[in-house]
């Protein structure tokens, strides 16, 4: 692992060498956040920290995509860092739940083990990882990619049903990059304007390490247009982690707004089908002169609980957290977002996120601005 560690620092120092040629597209970023937290009385973070959590954090990373004739070769490579008394207080909840809660990503799962923990002590983890490592193959009517890459499906904008692999937090406020996986991915276009897509994630099992079939995925997308409605449709069929799915997302316009749908049934491993949406409408204002967006969602997670008794949650649910692929134990809950332009180049946001069985909410604000062409600056809350 030391010699991959040795090739990312390679590649984040030495690669801009590379960007001369014509076919070499080079490009990354640096950020950095700071944060202090206020923990409650009653919380499971002050029973084991301090009232005042402080953390810091930063991501680096630098992306190389190569383009010759058809083939298209894809490097992005990434060191990220955790520390801070908010980090230290992470690992004694790991410890105390036997559950792993780090917020660094790894390859335990993964094909390949494309990762190494670079430093990790009681106040300070980081990982050097290739996110990205992968090879396209394009032509007029399909496209063939294999390696470590990103996919997504689905209409959600902070909740997602259809979206399985790696999907975002809804609380999550970097958005950029989700985490690459890897996997087949193939893609046919039809003159129409539709286009099939077909996903195989091999991946290795936590007991034995080696890769099985129980844990892995496999996934049909079909996606077509509808003309007349002014609007989109897409199925999916997926059979992941051995559990059966069976989902289909709509898009249509409203108006100058913008709807979308979708649904999942899924059939567990305990023989139980399970019933999952999210719907959501936004749209684009004018008011005063400042370009403003808002939306809101629903989402009802049909594994989730619908009281406060979080105790006896099915292994479905936890196992799902535990990947990543859900982040709520309740069952029904609403978002609403407004995006402000007070100037062109200062973005306000508000989100709000509403648990309706238990009465629990969450708001986030935050204010983006862009201090110069390639620096940008973000300050915000979250209040629970």
């Amino acid at each position: 692992m030391k010699l991959l560690v040795l090739f990312i620092g390679f590649l984040f120092f030495c690669v801009s060498e590379l960007s001369q040629a014509q076919d070499i597209d080079v490009s990354g970023h640096f950020k950095y956040q700071p944060s202090v937290s206020w923990t409650k009385q009653n919380s499971l973070q002050r029973f084991f920290g301090k009232d005042t959590l402080h953390s810091q954090e930063f991501d680096i990373r630098e992306n190389v995509q190569s383009e010759s004739g058809p083939f298209t070769f894809d490097i992005q490579g990434e060191f990220l860092g955790l520390g801070g008394t908010s980090y230290s207080t992470l690992e004694k909840q790991s410890l105390f739940l036997g559950q792993d809660l780090s917020l660094l990503p790894d390859d335990d799962t993964q094909l390949f083990d494309l990762s190494t923990r670079a430093l990790d002590d009681n106040n300070f983890a980081a990982v050097a990882r290739l996110d990205r490592l992968s090879l396209r193959y394009t032509t007029d009517q399909t496209v063939i990619k294999i390696g470590r890459q990103a996919v997504s499906f689905g209409n959600g904008l902070a909740f997602h049903v259809l979206d399985l692999f790696t999907p975002f937090s809804p609380l999550a406020i970097d958005k950029d990059y989700k985490t690459g996986a890897d996997l087949l991915y193939a893609q046919y276009l039809f003159s129409g304007g539709s286009d099939i897509e077909g996903v195989i994630v091999p991946r290795r099992s936590l007991e034995t390490g080696d890769i099985e079939h129980n844990v892995s995925s496999y996934a049909l997308h079909y996606h077509t247009p509808l003309p007349s409605l002014g609007g989109e449709l897409s199925t999916l069929v997926t059979q992941h982690y051995n559990n059966w799915n069976f989902g289909s997302g709509l898009t249509l316009n409203i108006g100058e707004a913008l709807w979308r749908g979708d649904v999942l049934v899924e059939r567990t491993a305990e023989n139980e089908t399970v019933f999952s949406l999210v719907t959501n409408i936004d749209r684009s204002w004018i008011l005063s002169g400042h370009n403003i967006y808002t939306y809101i969602e629903y989402y009802r997670n049909g594994l989730g609980r619908s009281h406060r008794d979080y105790s006896l949650s099915p292994s479905e649910l936890t196992g799902k957290i535990s990947r990543g692929e859900l982040f709520v134990l309740g069952r029904d809950f609403l978002a609403a977002g407004v995006q402000i332009e007070f100037m062109p180049l200062w973005n306000m946001f508000f989100n709000q996120i509403f648990h309706a069985n238990d009465g629990s909410g969450y708001s986030q604000i935050r204010s983006e601005h862009d201090l110069y062409q390639d620096i940008t600056l973000m300050i915000g809350t979250n209040i629970p």
